[in-house]
């Protein structure tokens, strides 16, 4: 049978933006916020508001390395790093991300002299990846290659070499990043766009198609010399028909639909033989489907959820 290894590997390599009910019989703990496994410590817990979840503004924003600045006549909060700005206003559903205006679910807040922001929206603002755990009331914000490149871009400290036309980088060139490679490839009008390979540390890369910025098309990501994924991207997200591997040993993990950073949709997930093929919701069975065993025999078929079967398939509905 499909066991928790496949489960467990892709919470830890493609967390993603899940936000689910909460347990009720978790109401009265507090949320608990880690980035890049560190727990975030505020003087005021999270709260929830009409299914969004807001956190105090300056731990979060200190963690992710943003210079904080309040600005008490318009109650505006602002995080900056490098040439990146995020501005948020005291009841104002309308936020700002390098001057271009964004709608929030819900508008900051103060609460016990605190301000507290939308956690989905600060997510997606510096493009990480956030993942929800209704059982531990957890949410747990990591890095993904869409804000690891953003943080890049937007530091002032790439380098570029290449074509230029009008002042704008475009053709071949490359982003030196403190004397190294950190970017190869085509440009168009300043920005990333086309065949390219950006660099994120030795043997750890992505290469592919590139549309403003971010991967777009077709392209494939190594860790550590170790094919990760390949298949289709959209917005710097692993979005499309795609294969996902254990860096580890090479051997295939998942094949089929991914949708913001996972598997999602119908695919077929690999274990030590065994074969699930059908439905999958972040890299569980989640749906119609069935177990294959390594002798090719059928031994679950049904309806999942949560990676278990909840539905047996009677014998009269196969036909």
């Amino acid at each position: 049978m499909i066991t928790r290894k496949f489960f467990i590997f892709f919470t830890a390599m493609l967390l993603t933006l899940v936000l689910l009910p909460f347990s009720s019989f978790a109401e009265e703990q507090p949320i608990k916020v880690f980035v890049s496994k560190d727990q975030i410590n505020f003087d005021v817990n999270p709260i929830i508001e009409e299914g969004t979840t807001l956190v105090q503004f300056r731990p979060l924003f200190e963690k992710f390395g943003l210079k904080v600045d309040w600005n008490d006549d318009t109650k505006t909060v602002t995080g900056t790093r490098g040439k990146f700005k995020v501005e948020l206003t005291i009841d104002s559903k309308i936020a700002k991300i390098n001057g271009v205006n964004k709608e929030l679910a819900i508008a900051p807040t103060i609460v016990d002299g605190s301000t507290l922001v939308p956690l989905r929206f600060i997510g997606e603002a510096t493009e990480r990846d956030v993942l929800w755990s209704g059982a531990t009331r957890t949410i747990k914000i990591n890095n993904s290659i869409a804000s690891t490149m953003s943080l890049a871009l937007t530091s002032g400290l790439l380098k570029y070499e290449g074509a230029v036309s009008n002042n704008l980088a475009k053709g071949q060139g490359k982003l030196t990043l403190n004397g190294e490679v950190w970017y190869e490839g085509s440009f168009q009008d300043g920005h990333l766009n086309g065949k390219g390979k950006v660099i994120f540390s030795k043997d750890t890369y992505y290469e592919g198609d590139f549309l403003n910025d971010r991967p777009h098309g077709k392209g494939v990501n190594y860790i550590q010399g170790k094919l990760f994924y390949e298949g289709d991207w959209k917005n710097g997200k692993m979005d499309g028909i795609g294969k996902a591997y254990n860096p580890g040993d090479a051997t295939i993990l998942y094949e089929g639909e991914f949708s913001n950073n996972a598997p999602n949709g119908k695919g077929k997930l690999y274990d030590n033989g065994d074969i699930y093929e059908g439905e999958v919701k972040y890299g569980k069975p989640d749906g119609i489907g069935k177990t294959i065993n390594k002798e090719g025999k059928t031994i679950q078929e049904g309806t999942f959820s949560e990676g278990k079967l909840v539905k047996k398939l009677e014998m009269s509905e196969k036909h």
